[in-house]
């Protein structure tokens, strides 16, 4: 697409930014912050920060189109073409140790190496920086649904945006930043229905219980996660622990809305075959306990007759005898 720096512009204010951008604002404290923006596209990030709170504000951009944009908007004192995939520190040492936060907005999927590269970022933060990101959830239900049915179709946009390289769930996330000692501090998420961006429908294609266990799953709702993560010394074992929790439990940041979306579109869906079987089940369980209990009434009864049938016998044996007699 020949005008493809157009795709991912925002608002430039911050109550005009894409949710996730809003929420990586967020996390920031406000009080003279020294921000690297890395992949700032045209800036409109940077513009709205920049117009919001007193700060000192960098950049890295390398598409051309997006670069030229982002250096005459005025919001960034530079803006650096590097490629991030051969990012070398050594190289910047201006930036060692400056920044109080590095912005990450959709980035982290489009690289060769994102170990590689992070590990680089991270020393441009100081003692106390965080890197702000958000990264795409390749576990959403649309991409899900459509692999069963043998679809996975790149789009200009979304969640398979065709120059997206590396493809991270949750549990993909918490295992890279545990690798490089780093600690996801917040978590948050952004949502999407279960349309998404793909062109094709799967669902109908799907049986009830496979969408009914793939809606279960809050996951399959995230579009994005977005996370506050520091450097950290804790044992790498340690890290995925906590990381781990801490983007699997986001779902206790879940909106009334959402949770409603997500519960009407599990009771949409006809009784689950389990749940069938389950009623069936316990049907056949009340027959035999019902079975159970005639069993146990008619063998009272054959014992009730096996005795009277033994008084009778002593009693034609009494009779007998005295006839004799």
């Amino acid at each position: 697409m020949e005008n493809r720096y157009e795709l991912y512009r925002t608002g430039k204010d911050v109550s005009k930014l894409s949710q996730s951008l809003a929420l990586i604002y967020g996390f920031m404290d406000k009080t003279n912050p020294k921000i690297l923006d890395v992949g700032c596209a045209c800036g409109d990030f940077g513009v709205a920060v920049k117009a919001s709170i007193n700060c000192e504000l960098y950049g890295i951009e390398r598409d051309p189109k997006s670069l030229k944009i982002a250096r005459s908007c005025g919001a960034y004192e530079d803006v650096l073409d590097i490629d991030l995939d051969s990012l070398d520190a050594e190289e910047n040492k201006s930036f060692i140790c400056k920044f109080d936060y590095i912005v990450c907005g959709d980035v982290i999927e489009h690289l060769r190496q994102p170990t590689a590269t992070i590990i680089e970022l991270k020393k441009f933060l100081k003692e106390n920086g965080r890197i702000l990101a958000s990264i795409p959830n390749v576990a959403h239900t649309s991409l899900k649904s459509n692999l069963l049915c043998n679809n996975w179709t790149y789009t200009e946009v979304g969640l398979l945006d065709k120059t997206h390289i590396h493809l991270f769930t949750y549990k993909g996330i918490a295992k890279l930043c545990s690798e490089i000692g780093l600690l996801i501090e917040e978590a948050h998420f952004t949502f999407l229905s279960k349309r998404g961006s793909q062109p094709e429908y799967p669902y109908p294609d799907l049986p009830p219980d496979v969408r009914r266990y793939i809606f279960s799953d809050f996951h399959s709702f995230v579009c994005q996660y977005v996370i506050q993560i520091a450097a950290s010394d804790l044992e790498p074992y340690k890290l995925h622990e906590i990381n781990l929790s801490k983007l699997h439990d986001v779902e206790t940041g879940i909106p009334p809305d959402f949770q409603t979306y997500i519960k009407s579109e599990i009771s949409s869906l006809p009784p689950s075959l389990m749940s069938q079987v389950a009623l069936k089940d316990s049907a056949l369980a009340s027959e035999r306990d019902k079975i159970a209990e005639l069993n146990s009434k008619l063998r009272e009864k054959e014992a009730a007759l096996i005795s009277t049938s033994c008084v009778l016998d002593s009693t034609r044996k009494e009779l007998n005898s005295a006839k004799i007699t």
